[in-house]
């Protein structure tokens, strides 16, 4: 049995079934607000009980100890090896900090390990107090085990994708295309078995104190926002149900910047390179992009830094060596097509 802890609120979720991902807060609103996803987190898979906010009740290995990440599953120390970001001042986990928050975004790494060797050195200057690693560290390309390493190796929180899922029951994986199927077979047995408590241990949403994070959607990992009824939805819940005025997702492998203003317009507004001044009392959808398959048609692995103090979404990306991870590829003997796709950013 497994404990997951919620300190800003009267109820901790005990949960006895690995698969449901949410902070009670979360799983709440979402069963309450979302009639269509609540099925696939049924109220019988989660028991609920009374207890205080005293943060002396959460269970040790549940949340860090700093006070503004707010709630999400278990999730292994940063363990010290490569050449891991800069130390920060000593203000909470990754030396968070107060007056707004510079968080590092990436996503959809997918065992690409000269596209990740590239972003998180672009990372060391950014001057990041968090690094949120959105899902899907594994699948499509060649190098899981030292794409495992590095992430594990640096200050990262990261978040289980459904490839990430898929790796520990391929059951999961009945519903990918065949090609994607090859793949997170074989990096299945490829992984160390080190690895897969790692795996294990990841959580699917992670509530920050202005932010909530997920892969596909706070309810699945499979599922997209692509289209407006899907962003309405997430935009419902995020406003009225948990007060939160941020989003960041991945999954799609396109950066993407959905807005909500003061009217209660929802639309997306282009997710162009560079900085983006938010505005003010609206609330956003941001996706950073894939770091190791992009498909947006620019192959240059994908970032993104958002700013609270400022409010603001930098989105970036960052040439890597695509002709050494497509050699890997077909050393791999890995589809073809997953070696093409890098060249074009499809």
């Amino acid at each position: 049995m497994r404990f997951r802890a919620t300190v800003s609120s009267r109820l901790v979720w005990v949960s006895t079934c690995r698969r449901s991902p949410l902070t009670s807060r979360t799983a709440a609103t979402w069963m309450r607000l979302s009639s269509k996803n609540s099925t696939r987190y049924p109220v019988s898979m989660v028991k609920w009980k009374k207890t205080t906010r005293n943060p002396g009740n959460v269970k040790d290995g549940c949340r860090g100890p700093g006070s503004r990440l707010g709630k999400s599953g278990p999730h292994p120390p940063p363990e010290v090896g490569g050449a891991p970001l800069p130390p920060r001042p000593p203000s909470g986990l990754f030396g968070l900090t107060t007056d707004g928050m510079r968080i590092a975004l990436i996503s959809d790494i997918h065992s690409n390990v000269h596209a990740l060797e590239k972003v998180l050195a672009a990372l060391r200057g950014e001057g990041a107090d968090l690094i949120l690693n959105l899902g899907d560290t594994v699948g499509y390309n060649a190098h899981p085990n030292e794409c495992l390493e590095m992430v594990q190796a640096e200050p990262i929180l990261s978040l289980a994708g459904n490839h990430d899922l898929a790796l520990l029951d391929l059951e999961r994986a009945e519903h990918f295309n065949i090609i994607a199927y090859q793949a997170i077979a074989w990096s299945r047995e490829q992984v160390r078995p080190e690895f897969l408590e790692f795996f294990r241990n990841l959580p699917l949403v992670h509530e920050g104190e202005f932010f909530l994070a997920c892969h596909g959607t706070p309810t699945s990992t499979d599922s997209y926002i692509s289209y407006h009824f899907q962003g309405k939805r997430v935009f419902n819940t995020l406003v009225r149900g948990l007060g939160l005025k941020v989003c960041f997702f991945g999954h799609t492998h396109r950066r993407a910047l959905w807005y909500r203003d003061i009217r209660g317009t929802v639309a997306t507004q282009p997710a162009t390179l560079g900085k983006i001044l938010l505005e003010p009392g609206w609330h956003y959808l941001i996706n950073p992009g894939s770091v190791g398959q992009p498909r947006d048609g620019n192959p240059h692995a994908a970032y993104a830094i958002f700013d609270d103090k400022e409010f603001s979404i930098h989105f970036k990306a960052v040439a890597y060596d695509v002709a050494a991870a497509q050699h890997a590829i077909r050393r791999a003997g890995l589809p073809e097509f997953l070696a093409e796709r890098l060249e074009q950013g499809i």
